[in-house]
């Protein structure tokens, strides 16, 4: 229950204090202390809820839509980010790369259902010195443009492994040491994320002793980086050279659409840690206020 009122006080109070054109309104509401206007149907089932108790102290209609004027609702703090509205075509790609859409009805039954995760503070990058210098150095170039391309993604280099929240290492011999044996394959990572779904730690293998090739070392370290920015799901009938496909091919790059679904994934103007049915309710929910309401906003609150 806590999940589903955290969004309908979101859209409640977004669909208030969002209006552009409304001053007289705005002004009204916002000189009154703890109050808050929410529609109709949110407030019925906020106040049929064992979990809140408000008080409705009267009403205002706009556009007819009834607007419940209210008190006790908890104060939310954190960042106002303006809903970033996306076409299907593009929303229907960033659901299978985060949720696998396309296979989700097969795990239905399994209770942990894919969410959204990202990483929330600064990656921290180690390399061991198993890693080639010339591996590092084109893994690095990779890093920093997407460091500057998405604001709200920061990767730097550290100097050491106890300063790191991601360990890359090569195994080139035998006597390497073998550092996550969690990794089962001969390459890969292995990510962990808090009950936020905020990702904390990674670690990166490549075993060179079977992946020789360096062009191929290369190709690996870069799509596992990507992947490991979400815990995403590759993508079918993606153009093979995308890092995002799940087509097998040694001349990969980053493409345009690549970045824009990276920078979708990190922006503020969708909700954090959500799993696919919330993702979609709160589209549906900001569209529907948005063409009810064309000249109002729609926002999103983040700690």
């Amino acid at each position: 229950m806590k999940l589903k009122f955290a969004i309908l006080f979101l859209i409640a109070s977004n669909f208030l204090f969002g209006q552009k054109n409304q001053e007289h309104i705005t002004r009204t509401y916002n000189f009154q202390l703890n109050t808050t206007g929410i529609p109709f149907s949110n407030y019925k089932e906020l106040k049929n809820s064992r979990d809140i108790k408000i008080d409705s102290v009267g009403s205002i209609i706009i556009k007819s839509d009834t607007l419940i004027y209210v008190t006790g609702l908890p104060k939310m703090n954190g960042v106002k980010v303006n809903y970033e509205p996306k076409d299907s075509i593009f929303l229907e790609t960033y659901k299978n790369l985060v949720y696998d859409k396309v296979n989700l009805n097969k795990t239905k039954k399994n209770k942990n259902l894919p969410t959204m995760k990202i990483w929330k503070e600064e990656i921290k990058v180690y390399f061991d010195s198993t890693v080639t210098n010339k591996n590092k150095r084109e893994l690095v170039k990779l890093m920093k443009f997407i460091d500057k391309e998405i604001d709200s993604l920061k990767i730097k280099i550290v100097n050491s492994k106890e300063k790191s929240n991601y360990f890359i290492y090569f195994l080139n011999k035998p006597s390497d040491i073998d550092w996550d044996t969690r990794i089962k394959d001969k390459d890969g990572c292995y990510i962990s994320w808090n009950d936020k779904q905020q990702i904390y730690k990674c670690t990166m293998k490549i075993d060179t002793k079977i992946i020789f090739n360096e062009k191929e070392q290369l190709m690996l370290m870069k799509k596992h980086f990507i992947w490991s920015l979400g815990y995403f799901s590759f993508l079918k009938d993606r153009d093979c050279k995308s890092f995002l496909s799940n087509c097998v091919s040694l001349d990969k790059e980053l493409t345009n659409e690549d970045l824009e679904l990276l920078k979708y994934h990190y922006s503020y103007g969708i909700c954090k840690g959500t799993d696919l049915e919330t993702f979609e309710q709160n589209h549906r929910s900001a569209k529907k206020s948005l063409e009810k309401n064309p000249n109002g906003e729609y926002y999103f609150m983040h700690n």
